[in-house]
C-alpha cells in the first residue's frame, strides 16, 4: 500500500490512520484461520520444531540436564526457557519427555536459532533490537505484536516461527514484499500469541547478493504474557493533569478528539489563537491543555493551533506499569529499546525501571502509527498544583480486568 487513508479496527481501538508515512508493505499477508488466529500451520518448507533444533547436538542436553529443576523450582536463564516445553516456569520430566521425543532429529528451523543474521536481513520485534541475543522479548497475549522486516528494496520475505510448547515448526506468521525503502512493517493482532508461548521468529528475505538467493536474520526469543502493560492501579483526581499535542482526528460541536483523548469544551474553555472549534479542521495540530473531569473522561481547558509535528506529545500522571510497558491518560504505551529516558528535572538518563505509579511524565509517540511504542519518556515533569491521584479500592473478589486499550496516534 503506498498511502491513502484506512480504517483498522483492533480489540480496543477504533480510528482513522493515515498511513502514508509507513509506506508501502504497512500490512504484509497474515495468515489467519476462520477464527481470526494466525494459521501457524501452513509454512514454506518443512520445519520442525525449535526444541528439534536444540537436540541437534549433544551440547542440547548437557544444556537440559543443566536446567532441569523440577516443578517446584523456576529458572532465570534464556537458555532454560528454551526447554520449557509446557510454558509453566518450571523445567521438570514434563520438558525431558519433549526433549528426549526430538533428541537426534535432524532439522533446519531457524538454523539453530542463530544469533547474528545474514546479511540483508533485519527483524525486530514490538521495536526491540533482534541483534541482543538472546535477550529474550515479550508479546502481550491481549496485546498487538509490531513485527519489522529490513532488507533489499522490492525483495519478497517471510516471518516464520517456532513455538518450543508446538509439534509443528518453521510456520508462515507473516509474509509479503519490501517496501521501496526495503522495509515491511506487520501488526499482529491481538490473541494471535497465546499466553504461555514460548516461540522463537526469524524472518528470511530474499537476496541477490546471497549465494543461496535467501537471507536469514537473526532469531528473537518471545515469551508471551497476559499483556504487555498492566491495569490501571491509580484513580486520577478531578483536576489532574491531561495535556496532549497532536492532530486533530475527530471534531463534535461541543468536543475534540486527538488519537484516543476526546476532550469536553466547555464555556471555561479558552481558545488562544483560534476563535472557536469552528475554525479548527481534521488534520490541524493543536496543543491541548486539560485535566481529568468527574466521570474519568477530560475537559479541555485551553486549545492552541500548533505547526504540524512528527510526534504527538502525551502530560500525565503514570497509572500502572507493566512488563513492558505503562499507562497514562487512560491508555497503554510500550516501551523497547528504542525508547529513551530522561529524568527532566536532572537531564540525567533513566530507565524503565525508574518509572513509578503517580510519577508526572512527558511520552512522545511517532504520529501515525497504530503501535502505541514510546520514542521518549521525561520522567519527574514539572506540573501546576493538582489533586494528588487516589488508589483504586481493593476488591477481594476482584475479578482480572483487560489493561487499558493502546493509544492510537
Amino acid at each position: 500500500m503506498a498511502g491513502g487513508e484506512e480504517t483498522r479496527m483492533n480489540r480496543n481501538c477504533i480510528t482513522l490512520l493515515l498511513t502514508v508515512a509507513l509506506g508501502a508493505g504497512l500490512i504484509g499477508e497474515v495468515r489467519a484461520q476462520s477464527e481470526g488466529r494466525v494459521a501457524f500451520r501452513v509454512g514454506v518448507k518443512q520445519g520442525v520444531s525449535a526444541m528439534q533444533d536444540l537436540s541437534q547436538e549433544a551440547a542440547g542436553y548437557a544444556d537440559l540436564a543443566s536446567c532441569l529443576t523440577g516443578p517446584a523450582a523456576g529458572y532465570s536463564s534464556a537458555i532454560c526457557e528454551a526447554f520449557d516445553a509446557n510454558g509453566d516456569g518450571s523445567i521438570d520430566i514434563v520438558d525431558f519427555a519433549a526433549f528426549q521425543q526430538h533428541f537426534g532429529v535432524g532439522g533446519t528451523c531457524f538454523d539453530l536459532e542463530q544469533a547474528e543474521g545474514y546479511g540483508n536481513a533485519l527483524l525486530s520485534v514490538n521495536r526491540n533490537d533482534s541483534s541482543i541475543y538472546p535477550q529474550t522479548l515479550v508479546a502481550g497475549e491481549l496485546d498487538l505484536t509490531l513485527l519489522v522486516v529490513q532488507g533489499q528494496p522490492g525483495a519478497d520475505y517471510s516471518v516464520e516461527s517456532c513455538s518450543f510448547q508446538d509439534a509443528f515448526g518453521g510456520e508462515v506468521v507473516a509474509s509479503g514484499t519490501l517496501d521501496a525503502a526495503g522495509m515491511a512493517s506487520v501488526i499482529i493482532p491481538p490473541d494471535n500469541f497465546l499466553r504461555g508461548q514460548v516461540l522463537s521468529l526469524q524472518a528470511r528475505v530474499t537476496d541477490d547478493l546471497s549465494p543461496t538467493g535467501v537471507a536469514m536474520s537473526a532469531a528473537s526469543r518471545v515469551k508471551v504474557i497476559p499483556t504487555m502493560s498492566a491495569n490501571i492501579a491509580l484513580n486520577m483526581a478531578v483536576g489532574s493533569l491531561a495535556d496532549v499535542l497532536g492532530p486533530v482526528m475527530d471534531i463534535t460541536p461541543n468536543s475534540i478528539n486527538i488519537g484516543n483523548l476526546t476532550f469536553v469544551v466547555t464555556p471555561a474553555t479558552v481558545f488562544a489563537n483560534v476563535t472557536d472549534l469552528s475554525g479548527l479542521v481534521l488534520g490541524d495540530w493543536v496543543a491541548v491543555k486539560g485535566g481529568f473531569n468527574a466521570t474519568g473522561g477530560f475537559d479541555a481547558e485551553e486549545i492552541g493551533l500548533e505547526d504540524p509535528q512528527n510526534q504527538v506529545r502525551l502530560d500525565g500522571r503514570v497509572q500502572s506499569v507493566g512488563p513492558a510497558g505503562f499507562a497514562i491518560l487512560g491508555f497503554s504505551f510500550y516501551v523497547s529499546t528504542e525508547t529513551v529516558f530522561i529524568d527532566d528535572a536532572t537531564g540525567d538518563p533513566r530507565t524503565f525501571a525508574d518509572l513509578l505509579p503517580g510519577m508526572p511524565v512527558e511520552v512522545r509517540v511517532v504520529v501515525e502509527t497504530q503501535f502505541p511504542s514510546a520514542t521518549l519518556i521525561k520522567l519527574n515533569t514539572p506540573i501546576e498544583l493538582e489533586p494528588e491521584p487516589e488508589p483504586e479500592p481493593e476488591d477481594e473478589n476482584e475479578i482480572e480486568l483487560p489493561p487499558p486499550p493502546p493509544f492510537c496516534s
